[in-house]
C-alpha cells in the first residue's frame, strides 16, 4: 500500500511545520481514490505534554465546506503526537470503515524535516509524490529498494 500525495500538499504541510516550529502543528488531508490532493492547516493550541488541542468548531466548518466542494477527508498530518481522539477520528472519516491516512512530520533540533506515512495504525507505508497525476518521486529511500 502506498500513499499518493500531491506536491502542493507536501509543500503546504512542510511550510506549516517550519513556520510554527517548535510548536506542534496539525492539519487535514483531502482527496479521492487514496490520492491526497489538498492539505488544510488547522489552528491548534500547544499543550504542555507536546500534543495540541484542536478547535472542534473549526474542524466541523472545514469538513462541511469540503463536503460542499465534493472533497473527502482521508487523512491528517501532524508534528509531535496525533492530536485527535477516537471520536474526532470517527467524525473525520464520516463513519467510513477505512482507516485514515496519517502523515507524521519529524523535525530535529537543526530544523531538518522527515516525513512518515501510516495507514490507520498499521506500519509505515511509502509516499508517492505526484503532480497532475504524474508520479515524481517515491519516499522514503527504503521504499525504492
Amino acid at each position: 500500500m502506498t500513499l499518493r500525495i500531491s506536491r502542493g500538499a507536501v509543500q503546504l504541510m512542510l511550510r506549516h511545520a517550519l513556520e510554527n516550529q517548535p510548536a506542534p502543528v496539525c492539519g487535514l488531508l483531502a482527496g479521492s481514490n487514496k490520492h491526497m490532493e489538498h492539505a488544510q492547516p488547522l489552528a491548534c493550541t500547544a499543550l504542555s505534554n507536546g500534543n495540541c488541542r484542536l478547535d472542534p468548531f473549526e474542524l466541523r466548518q472545514i469538513l462541511a465546506d469540503w463536503r460542499r466542494r465534493g472533497l473527502v477527508c482521508e487523512g491528517m498530518y501532524f508534528t509531535g503526537k496525533a492530536p485527535l481522539d477516537e471520536g474526532m477520528l470517527n467524525e473525520l472519516s464520516g463513519g467510513s470503515p477505512d482507516p485514515l491516512w496519517r502523515v507524521m512530520i519529524d523535525m530535529d533540533t537543526k530544523g531538518r524535516l522527515d516525513m512518515h506515512a501510516f495507514h490507520g495504525n498499521d506500519e509505515e507505508v511509502p509516499m508517492l509524490l505526484c503532480e497532475e497525476g504524474e508520479a515524481l518521486a517515491l519516499y522514503p529511500a527504503w521504499a525504492c529498494d
